[in-house]
């Protein structure tokens, strides 16, 4: 009887020691919000998350959003593709056209957590053009638009900055390098996918979509030219040297540009909120004004926005990653919104109310905020059109197209009639 007691004792000691040193499932999470403040926000939650699920290990790894396609693609060279990544919309269709998505997984974790409880528009524009089922999981979604200094407006009795002619006349009246003012910050950096984003809203509101209903691409237009030759000059009157957003925010929170264009992750810095940027401007959130929509010379309205998502890799731990996925959009959702509120939109009805309760919306005036809070209603972009996705479109942002055309009229290597020639060339190229 003893040695039977001894034999189960030793079994069971056993038994849990191989347990104890099983290998646990790894998620890896690659994520675009890579600045230390957010990293530490996303290892909290993923700790979090592991506490529920001791046998699951999240890894969060931070990455530049640009590097995104090349780092993809040598990690499905490798055999060792991420669980679980964060990207823009304009990556979507194009990652799912490779093969890279798992559509299964991104549609069973938006079944458990509820169609309905999602907005429409969201899913709309995440669905696969492969399977017709979702291809990731949206997350949180902005529209971009000109911050502009309301109080120097006035002064000048400038209209606020919302079509070409308002723009380019604010710019003009406020640009003075000798004093080290600027009139406007906008994209100019050839490396940068911000360029694209500034650049797109001014061409969709010279009706120029780069691409037609049926996908055509129609990148060498009058329309594009237009928008090329209109937006290279108005680069003239911003700081020299290429321009990102890194560029707009320092030199708009020190009071040396005028206007920027910006997503509504700007509205804490401005606010002075985060320590690592000394705003030098008095009531600088109260005196800011937001134009989310600009109107084209012929009368076209147009505006960019975003959306970002979580892509769930094939031939990876998806029901891991699936429960990962979740988690980030259940329990640890309003911290993810709140690592920068104005930026992150929500894209699941049942936190809005929360969301809007952070101190950032208090300082702001409220049409401000009704236009940052509207902004999944504005989402346009390059290739979605008529509930139609051109999956090219992945790859026109992916080569950096726009920001390398832009800097090639910058500097006199091309004219607008030649970058809009080259675009439709690159372009097909791609196809």
């Amino acid at each position: 009887m003893k040695k039977s007691i001894v034999l189960l004792v030793l079994i069971m000691v056993f038994s849990i020691s191989i347990f104890a040193f099983a290998e646990k499932t790894v998620v890896e999470f690659w994520t675009t919000d890579n600045e230390k403040s957010r990293v530490d926000v996303q290892e909290a939650i993923a700790a979090d998350f592991m506490k529920l699920h001791p046998e699951i290990e999240v890894k969060v790894i931070a990455v530049d959003e640009v590097d995104i396609p090349k780092k993809l693609a040598t990690a499905k060279a490798a055999g060792r593709l991420p669980d679980v990544c964060r990207f823009g919309l304009e990556y979507v269709a194009g990652f799912a056209l490779d093969g890279l998505l798992d559509a299964k997984a991104a549609t069973m974790a938006i079944a458990d957590m509820g169609y309905a409880s999602f907005y429409k528009g969201a899913l709309d524009l995440v669905r696969s053009p492969v399977e017709g089922i979702w291809a990731a999981v949206p997350i949180d979604g902005w529209v971009q638009g000109i911050w502009y200094r309301k109080d120097l407006f006035a002064e000048k009795g400038l209209a606020a900055p919302n079509s070409w002619d308002t723009i380019l006349e604010a710019a003009k009246a406020f640009y003075d390098p000798a004093k080290a003012m600027y009139g406007i910050v906008i994209g100019t950096d050839p490396g940068q996918v911000f360029t694209q984003q500034v650049f797109e809203p001014f061409a969709l509101s010279n009706g120029a979509t780069g691409f037609d209903k049926d996908g055509n691409i129609v990148m060498n237009t009058p329309e594009m030219v237009e928008a090329l030759d209109y937006y290279t000059k108005l680069a003239a009157y911003g700081p020299p040297g290429a321009c990102y957003w890194r560029e707009a925010r320092q030199y708009y929170i020190v009071g040396q540009a005028a206007m920027m264009f910006y997503s509504p992750y700007i509205m804490d810095d401005i606010a002075g909120l985060v320590e690592a940027y000394q705003v030098t401007v008095p009531d600088l959130a109260k005196n800011t004004g937001f134009c989310p929509i600009i109107e084209g010379p012929s009368g076209i309205k147009a505006s960019y926005g975003q959306l970002v998502t979580l892509g769930i890799f094939k031939d990876t731990d998806t029901e891991a990653a699936i429960e990962f996925v979740k988690y980030v959009l259940g329990p640890g959702y309003v911290d993810i919104l709140f690592m920068s509120p104005g930026g992150k939109v929500p894209v699941r009805k049942a936190v809005v109310d929360e969301w809007l309760k952070h101190d950032v919306f208090s300082l702001y005036a409220p049409e401000v905020v009704a236009d940052v809070a509207g902004g999944m209603n504005m989402i346009q972009r390059w290739g979605f059109m008529e509930g139609k996705i051109v999956p090219l479109v992945s790859d026109v942002y992916g080569r950096l197209l726009v920001p390398i055309v832009i800097e090639k009229i910058l500097i006199g290597d091309m004219t607008p009639e030649q970058a809009a020639a080259w675009l439709q060339e690159q372009t097909e190229a791609l196809k």
